[in-house]
């Protein structure tokens, strides 16, 4: 068999991204310097559509993004919004028509969704089941990370992760959201690629503000 072709341009921003999670590892802080210029307002790292074909002729869409935000909430807050959102994400997020738990432990659920996005005209429609890991590699910090189990034949591969890294400074608490999401999408229709470029990055951003939204109404109830 052939490998899959994926084009350079996306191979570019998928080792963009693997770069700068390794040199923030590596960091004591990853709060960027100008972090009050990105509070409640996500910001773009990276975002690139590219398109692939299998072996069997079968044709997929990329779609690699990075983005960051600066939340008006305590850590924990934050953290709890996270993993209460996949309990009930239908209502959180909305392309989430439905989703159920399937397996529950402290740090890991897996959960099944029917995720939609609906524009111009056109819909993609989605179920898949994703297993959701948590950990806590140093104080002031927590990782989720996300990927596909299996769908309904509509992704192919996706995967991801959250950063959540609380901020010290005046008129706080403050948390710094880094969310990354790897993900390859059937081809459905033409144009689709393009459809996705034009309005996927908007779509990113109500996906952090829908979360953003949770975090506050948990935040209330700490």
């Amino acid at each position: 068999m052939r490998p899959q072709r994926v084009h350079a341009k996306t191979i570019f921003v998928l080792a963009l991204l693997a770069a700068a999670a390794s040199a923030l590892s590596a960091q004591t802080s990853s709060v960027p310097r100008d972090w009050r210029a990105i509070v409640d307002r996500p910001r773009k790292l990276a975002f690139a559509v590219d398109t692939s074909k299998t072996a069997d002729g079968a044709k997929w869409i990329v779609l690699v993004a990075s983005y960051e935000v600066v939340l008006r909430a305590p850590l924990e807050a934050v953290a709890a919004a996270n993993w209460r959102a996949y309990e009930r994400s239908h209502e959180v997020f909305s392309r989430v028509y439905r989703s159920r738990v399937l397996s529950k432990s402290v740090d890991e659920i897996v959960t099944e969704q029917e995720t939609g996005v609906k524009v111009l005209g056109l819909s993609f429609l989605s179920t898949a089941v994703f297993r959701n890991t948590r950990a806590r590699p140093a104080p002031g910090r927590v990782e989720v990370e996300f990927s596909l189990v299996r769908s309904d034949g509509s992704l192919r591969a996706s995967a991801g992760s959250y950063a959540f890294e609380s901020i010290d400074g005046p008129e706080g608490p403050w948390t710094l959201v880094r969310y990354e999401v790897w993900t390859e999408v059937e081809a459905r229709f033409p144009g689709q690629a393009g459809i996705m470029r034009t309005f996927g990055p908007a779509d990113l951003e109500d996906v952090l503000e829908e979360f953003a939204r949770e975090v506050y109404l948990v935040a209330r109830s700490l």
